[in-house]
C-alpha cells in the first residue's frame, strides 16, 4: 500500500525544549573520574519547574556516550525527569549563547521581556494565561490581538 497525501505540520511558534547540563549543575560530581555523587537538589527542584511549566528535557553533558547508561540509571534512580539524554557536548572552559542561564539562577524559566513572544504569532505579549490539565500547569503568553480570540 502506497501512502499519500502526507503535510508537513506548520512550525512551532515557541520552542518546548530545555537542554540542562549535568555534572555540577543536576549532579556533584567528583573529580577525577567525576564519579557520581548526590543531586543538587535546588536546580533538581528548578527542572521541576520547567517539567511543570511544559518543557521537555534533555540532560546534555560532556560525558561521552558510554556513560549514557551510568547518567540514565542514576537520573532514573533518584527520579530526576528527562526526556533524552546527549552526550559528548563539546568540553570547553565556557560557553556563550544568546539562550544561556546560569544554574545558580533562582530560576530557570525564561523570563519575561525581550524573549517572551505570543504563543501565537510571536508579537510582543500583554497578557500570561494559565491553564491546568492532567495536573499539570501551562503557561501562555498572549498579545492583545489574541487574547479576546482565545
Amino acid at each position: 500500500m502506497v501512502r499519500t497525501g502526507w503535510k508537513a505540520p506548520e512550525p512551532r511558534q515557541e520552542l518546548i525544549w530545555a537542554a540542562v547540563d549535568f555534572d555540577g549543575t543536576l549532579v556533584n560530581s567528583e573529580m577525577p573520574d567525576f564519579a557520581l555523587g548526590e543531586p543538587i537538589w535546588r536546580n533538581v527542584g528548578k527542572l521541576w519547574q520547567l517539567v511543570a511549566y511544559d518543557y521537555k528535557i534533555i540532560i546534555h553533558t560532556a560525558r561521552s556516550w558510554e556513560n549514557y547508561e551510568t547518567i540514565e540509571s542514576w537520573l532514573n534512580h533518584y527520579e530526576i525527569p528527562f526526556d533524552r539524554i546527549v552526550c559528548g557536548k563539546l568540553l570547553a572552559a565556557i560557553y556563550v549563547d544568546d539562550r544561556a542561564c546560569h544554574a545558580d539562577e533562582s530560576m530557570w524559566l525564561p523570563h519575561e521581556g525581550d524573549d517572551m513572544k505570543c504563543y501565537k504569532c510571536g508579537r510582543t505579549p500583554t497578557t500570561r494565561e494559565e491553564s491546568k490539565r492532567d495536573g499539570r500547569t501551562t503557561i501562555r503568553f498572549v498579545c492583545e490581538v489574541h487574547r479576546a480570540k482565545t
